[in-house]
């Protein structure tokens, strides 16, 4: 099972002294058919000349009362079933989840066997635990959405107020990056300097965008 890890180079003082008030935040592509909204899937403000993280190709989902996601929730304290691509979350009126293999193959699927309106999500493990990565309404009886994993992430360093790992968020205010892994490239470095941004050398493999970001456009992948 592969380990992918992105690396930050922070190795100036400058920028360090500028990301003393910052926090950085991570969110994670999805692959779907249905309307929602990304969440942080990470965030650290404790920087120094390097910053790493890693994810694993291990899988979880989620329903929560509240039914369509909006800006400022959070789904962090929601617990998540641990799950396998082509699995199925179902969940009925009165909260009980259940875990089978009929599910949309090589994506994570939660359904709906009741009238009671949910909110629901996919997670992967990020730095050895499972945080939530997108947010969806799951509506009435027979109501159903996929989930693929998409190894990009979205990266961006933001003021320190209050957005938490797990918070549900429309738009990326500060210029961020983006960076796509695949299997023959699990590792990727950037770097970050006050006075320039984000930077790298090679592309292809990095999208640098600009601020006031809809973060959906960014991270949501279609299913055909």
């Amino acid at each position: 099972m592969a380990t992918y890890t992105v690396t930050i180079d922070l190795n100036d003082p400058d920028t360090l002294a500028f990301l003393v008030d910052k926090s950085l935040r991570v969110y994670k592509s999805v692959g779907t058919g249905s309307t929602g909204l990304p969440v942080v899937w990470f965030s650290e403000n404790q920087f120094s000349n390097s910053l790493s993280f890693s994810w694993t190709e291990d899988y979880g989902g989620f329903v929560r009362d509240g039914g369509a996601p909006v800006p400022g929730v959070n789904v962090s304290n929601v617990s998540s079933d641990a799950m396998n691509l082509g699995d199925r979350l179902s969940a009925t009126d009165s909260g009980t989840v259940s875990v089978d293999h009929k599910g949309v193959g090589g994506a994570i699927t939660v359904h709906n066997t009741g009238k009671r309106d949910w909110m629901c999500g996919m997670g992967q493990i990020i730095q050895s635990k499972l945080s939530p990565i997108c947010a969806f309404d799951l509506g009435g009886i027979g109501e159903s959405v996929t989930m693929m994993p998409y190894e990009k992430v979205l990266m961006v360093f933001e003021s320190s107020r209050q957005v938490d790992t797990g918070t549900v968020v429309e738009r990326a205010i500060s210029a961020s990056c983006s960076v796509e892994l695949d299997g023959n490239n699990l590792s990727r470095t950037v770097t970050f300097r006050k006075d320039t941004g984000w930077t790298t050398n090679t592309a292809g493999w990095v999208t640098l965008n600009d601020e006031d970001l809809e973060l959906v456009d960014a991270l949501f992948v279609p299913l055909s």
